[in-house]
């Protein structure tokens, strides 16, 4: 599971996500399965939950209703489902943050009491927020490898498109019930082919152009 698919979290199911696109869906996708969150808002006519609930997306987004498995009410083996994360947006709380600049959303991610360790950053969620509305809107982030031990997540990441060296960073994170609680991080700047002594890319598998 994706640490409650709040943080860029890497199962399976979402590094495979790339073998499902097709031009008949919208691309980039934001990844992520099984995201946690609490109800905005109810529709007309909903019966049975509430605002401020605490709900979750499970990895199937949907199925098609009539294909011999859903016919015979096997939902979970529809032939045309529908994959949170893959042909539908997951749900992140970096992607809310840095890409989408969602800062109520966002809200719900970071603890209103976020102990941040970070050298570049001020403190708390204000400070990571507000230092965020200071970036240009070219900013982007991605993830790379993530590993989780209990409560803790360290996230390999590029931060590009605001200086004039991109930032690789491993963001370790301290997250409980969903939401991130504690934050450091070790950042360097993304090297070229020709500073890389070990003739390899610091992040993904190619060098910056």
């Amino acid at each position: 599971m994706d640490s409650g698919g709040l943080v860029p979290g890497t199962t399976r199911r979402t590094a495979t996500a790339k073998r499902f696109q097709d031009s008949a869906r919208a691309w980039p996708r934001v990844p992520g399965h099984e995201v946690v969150g609490r109800i905005d808002a109810l529709g007309s006519g909903v019966q049975g939950w509430a605002v401020g609930q605490r709900v979750g997306v499970g990895f199937l987004g949907g199925f098609c209703g009539y294909c011999e498995f859903c016919r015979d009410g096997n939902l979970v083996s529809c032939r045309n489902q529908e994959y949170t994360g893959i042909r539908h947006d997951g749900g992140y709380a970096f992607d809310t943050l840095f890409n989408k600049r969602d800062y109520g959303a966002a809200e719900k991610f970071w603890s209103p009491n976020y102990i941040q360790h970070s050298a570049h950053i001020p403190p708390g969620r204000d400070g990571l927020f507000n230092l965020v509305k200071t970036l240009p809107p070219t900013l982007k982030y991605e993830h790379g490898t993530i590993v989780a031990d209990g409560e803790f997540v360290i996230i390999h990441g590029r931060f590009s498109g605001f200086l004039s060296v991109n930032w690789i960073a491993a963001d370790i994170l301290r997250i409980n019930d969903g939401v991130l609680l504690e934050h450091w991080d070790v950042i360097q700047g993304e090297a070229t082919k020709k500073q890389s002594k070990s003739g390899l890319p610091i992040f993904g598998d190619r060098f910056p152009l």
